[in-house]
């Protein structure tokens, strides 16, 4: 059948830009999964997918490839539970590419494009259609609470786009996720929260995970990440601890940016885990329920720990700071160790000459840093205390998943 030259999928919800969700994969396949007429939850959708339960992190300069970097393809998983099917299809030429986005949506299906308009976005979008007469692509992306949301993308089609891809492709020219079917959700609740424990406790022990070779990858990182490999689960926690004691120095953007970022991340991840949990709970009761519960109790506990963490490394509370004095009061009652200030030249120099600490100018604005042994062993025993939750929610999976009755075939 001959393809059209023009066709829009109308009604593609909108979909929440989530700052600590990242490349904001999990947004674009629930709105693709409500077009489709299902309705999970953002939170039930990244347990089982396995973004709630990843975890990597690394001590040099990486940005995004570190940030969207998946132990397995999200959207795979996701397919096994909600009943539909889809590949991706990375590193053909334009022209294929745009056939296959073309056959989707002619299908009713809207596609998955990361990376599409690069800046100042580096996330995921919907394909809502396309028109090739004037070289478009009808777009969704995720929107913040400053936007209207709901309004379709014309975007110019570049002659070459590149992004993160789930599972072992990693980076691709061109990535594309199209769906080939759709028949609705098939697998029993039992063999879906199995498939949450496994991921769970496979993540948390797994190998480090290699990153992307695709030049385009380099862009977003400081390093050359030929060979190169980042500790998950467990040992990036053992990691992320070490370099709160250890970095130099700490008036570092990229330290800042990871940090904040990949903390910031597992707290959104562990909290959409522990939401889960808790239904699973209500709705299983008995011993199981209690598993889960606690489980759900020590992932919540993870949360809060790296929430904290997230915002020492750029504490936002001086902000609105009319003078060095004010600024210096909240700093005072505080263990973060980066203060981000909006304070005029001099009062900045007045605060660093009284507070003993380095002025620095990164990504994000200025910001005072204060770096002493103190704030250091005090961030040190948060992350330790961190991995020790972690541990202890995986206990609890573990017991939880052995409550649960064989598979069926």
């Amino acid at each position: 059948m001959a393809l059209a030259e023009r066709r829009v999928l109308h009604g593609v919800p909108p979909f929440t830009y989530e700052p600590d969700a990242g490349a904001q994969a999990i947004g674009a396949l629930s709105a693709v999964l409500r077009f489709l007429g299902q309705t999970p939850s953002l939170h039930e959708l990244a347990a089982v997918s396995g973004e709630a339960l990843r975890f990597a992190y690394d001590c040099e300069d990486v940005f995004e490839p570190l940030r969207d970097l998946w132990p397995e393809d999200l959207y795979a998983r996701a397919g096994d539970v909600y009943g539909f099917r889809g590949h991706w299809v990375v590193d053909e030429e334009r022209k294929r590419t745009l056939r296959a986005i073309q056959a989707c949506v002619d299908r009713g299906f809207p596609a998955i494009v990361p990376y599409f308009l690069s800046k100042p976005y580096h996330g995921f979008y919907v394909v809502s259609g396309y028109d090739l007469t004037t070289n478009r692509l009808y777009l969704v992306r995720g929107y913040r609470p400053d936007e209207r949301p709901g309004e379709y993308l014309g975007a110019e089609i570049p002659a070459e786009w590149c992004g993160p891809v789930p599972g072992s492709v990693r980076w691709g020219t061109n990535p594309v996720f199209v769906l080939d079917t759709h028949e609705g959700p098939t697998l029993e609740p039992l063999e879906r929260l199995r498939g949450v424990f496994e991921r769970a406790l496979n993540y948390a022990r797994g190998p480090p995970l290699a990153y992307p070779r695709h030049l385009s990858a380099h862009d977003y990182s400081g390093i050359d990440l030929g060979g190169r490999e980042a500790p998950q689960g467990l040992a990036a926690l053992e990691l992320l601890a070490q370099e709160l004691v250890l970095a130099e120095p700490l008036a570092d953007f990229a330290l800042h940016w990871r940090l904040r970022t990949l903390l910031g991340q597992l707290a959104h991840h562990r909290e959409a885990a522990a939401l889960y949990l808790d239904e699973c709970a209500l709705t299983l009761g008995g011993e199981l329920g209690l598993r889960l519960q606690e489980a759900g109790a020590f992932y919540r506990a993870v949360s809060s720990q790296a929430r904290a963490l997230s915002r020492a490394a750029w504490d936002s509370a001086c902000e609105q700071a009319r003078d060095a004095d004010e600024a210096r009061q909240l700093i005072r009652r505080s263990q973060s160790f980066v203060f981000s200030l909006r304070l005029a030249e001099a009062e900045r120099r007045n605060l660093a000459a009284r507070l003993g600490g380095t002025l620095f100018e990164g990504g994000w604005g200025h910001a005072l840093v204060l770096d002493n042994e103190d704030r250091r062993r005090a961030h040190g025993r948060a992350a330790q205390a961190l991995r020790a939750r972690e541990e202890q929610a995986l206990a609890s999976v573990e017991a939880a998943l052995a409550l649960l009755p064989p598979p069926t075939a």
